[in-house]
């Protein structure tokens, strides 16, 4: 999302300052280069699946690999390549932090702002930019009101609870002011204030942040939403079960698998044990799960 920002017919500068455009230009390379990455590991995931499943159909004796034919010597090796090189994606890949997530979509918010207020009293002038600041900024909020979890670690903890307040605050403070068309300019630099807590987030930058935003004169309503699953508990029970039981499944098939080329036996002849394992591991899960 880019919003050209436009005054007096004319391009002017944006009024970001030059610190965070490096941050956000970092930040993007880092996300792109995750998603290289991912989208390689994922490729060498199919990859491993598919060979394995050529080389289960053309070796259904499940002789020795030595023995087989030079085809299925290199589907053997294929599968060993792929799944190393996930792995080794999967390690590399370096996510981009939830905080520069929450900085990337903050900017994104205020260039749009300000693309609004550069334009007011001309033609020019989009509800849709306003429209997009206000989905934008929910989108923020329900993120940072999502990390309202309880945790073993004061000090995740305390940060939890630091995002929890400024996701309240988005609300009642900066969407309310956007929603009665108040102080729009005031709310703009209030926007890109919290950009910059985010860019290089820290205990002082974010209560510094509370602060500011919690100093705003009027105050609207807040109204915690609760997600699809939190408001179907027998759904998300029937998720958490199905996970622990594809979970389980996963990890006996894998250790049945690994047998079965040791021991040079057809899988099949492992069905009785991989079901009775299944559901021993996924008894013992649920059962410690209470």
């Amino acid at each position: 999302m880019s919003c050209l920002v436009i005054e007096s017919g004319k391009n002017r500068m944006s009024q970001i300052p030059k610190k965070l455009v490096g941050i956000r230009t970092t930040s993007r390379k880092q996300y792109s280069k995750w998603l290289r990455y991912m989208r390689g590991a994922v490729i060498c995931f199919i990859t491993f699946f598919v060979s394995g499943g050529l080389y289960g159909y053309f070796n259904p004796e499940g002789k020795p690999t030595f023995q087989l034919p030079i085809t299925n010597q290199i589907l053997f090796v294929l599968i060993l390549i792929s799944i190393i090189a996930a792995m080794f994606l999967l390690i590399r890949a370096d996510p981009l932090s939830f905080e520069k997530r929450v900085f990337l979509r903050t900017l994104d918010a205020y260039e749009c702002l300000e693309t609004y207020n550069a334009l007011s009293g001309s033609l020019a002038q989009k509800e849709s930019d306003l429209h997009e600041v206000e989905n934008v900024l929910e989108r923020i909020s329900e993120r940072l009101l999502a990390r309202k979890v309880n945790s073993v670690y004061d000090l995740v903890q305390e940060v939890n609870n630091k995002y929890v307040k400024i996701g309240e605050l988005i609300q009642t403070k900066i969407l309310f002011y956007l929603g009665k068309r108040k102080e729009l300019p005031m709310i703009q630099q209030t926007i890109l204030g919290l950009a910059e807590s985010f860019a290089e987030a820290s205990g002082s930058r974010l209560d510094s942040c509370v602060k500011s935003i919690d100093g705003i004169p009027e105050s609207g309503p807040f109204t915690s939403k609760p997600s699809f699953l939190e408001s179907r508990p027998r759904l998300r029970s029937f998720f958490v079960h199905l996970g622990r039981l594809g979970v389980s499944a996963v990890l006996v098939v894998g250790v049945a698998y690994v047998l079965s080329y040791i021991f040079s036996m057809p899988l099949s002849d492992f069905a009785i044990y991989i079901l009775g394992s299944t559901f021993m591991l996924f008894s013992t899960w649920e059962f410690k799960s209470k």
